[in-house]
């Protein structure tokens, strides 16, 4: 493979982020036309990087082929969450008049989105880190990238206090490859979203991870 290597997110990464993560997310193609897809996905990875504190990208000789955003609370402030919850409501409004692309029943998904959120706060146990979002490139799939940016994730998160990291995934992901990282499946529900866009149920997942129990493997990668 050529050289990997790691570095901060920077918005001239959005672009090359929404193109994989709508491929691996095709589900979203039916709440928008065809070439509305990335725009919408823009959006998404956009959210995904509000309660964000840890912002990371992949690179294979200098291109862009996978993102972890995650949270880690003991950066988070008073003020910064402050910041994220207007800024989330500025995504919404602008996902409402159209900025992400011509959205089927936009109101109906945003409902749907905040009901998704309070199962998912519901269902999670008290963390002090969170898996924002996490995607590879499809074409670069099965080569380490993921397990790398993870590593690289629950290191920082460590170092910083976290003894226990939850994430949020669904039936249609890639759950499988938290189990084999070593993140345990605390509970499972009908996913509201996934639903919807899917037309039939989709189970939700909710994963942890104690780091108490990674000091041997992470000093091993």
């Amino acid at each position: 493979m050529d050289k990997l290597s790691f570095r901060p997110f920077h918005p001239d990464d959005l672009s090359a982020c929404a193109k994989f993560a709508a491929d691996a997310w095709p589900a979203v193609s039916v709440l928008v036309p065809g070439q509305d897809v990335v725009k919408l996905m823009h959006g998404y990875v956009e959210l995904a990087r509000l309660p964000s504190t840890w912002l990371e990208v992949a690179c294979v000789s200098g291109r862009t082929v996978g993102l972890l955003f995650g949270r880690v609370n003991s950066n988070c402030t008073p003020a910064s969450e402050l910041r994220m919850l207007f800024s989330s409501l500025g995504l919404g409004c602008k996902a409402i008049r159209g900025q992400y692309g011509r959205l089927q029943k936009p109101l109906t998904l945003l409902r749907k989105g905040v009901a998704t959120g309070a199962l998912v706060k519901r269902h999670s146990p008290e963390a002090d880190a969170v898996v924002e979002l996490f995607v590879v490139d499809s074409e670069h799939s099965g080569r380490g990238i993921g397990r790398a940016l993870m590593d690289r994730f629950v290191t920082a998160a460590k170092r910083k206090g976290a003894r226990v990291i939850a994430l949020h995934t669904d039936q249609s992901c890639n759950w499988r490859f938290y189990e084999k990282y070593g993140f345990k499946r605390r509970s499972a529900f009908t996913e509201i979203v996934s639903s919807y866009l899917e037309g039939q149920n989709v189970e939700g997942y909710i994963y942890v991870i104690e780091t108490d129990d990674l000091t041997v493997g992470l000093e091993r990668r």
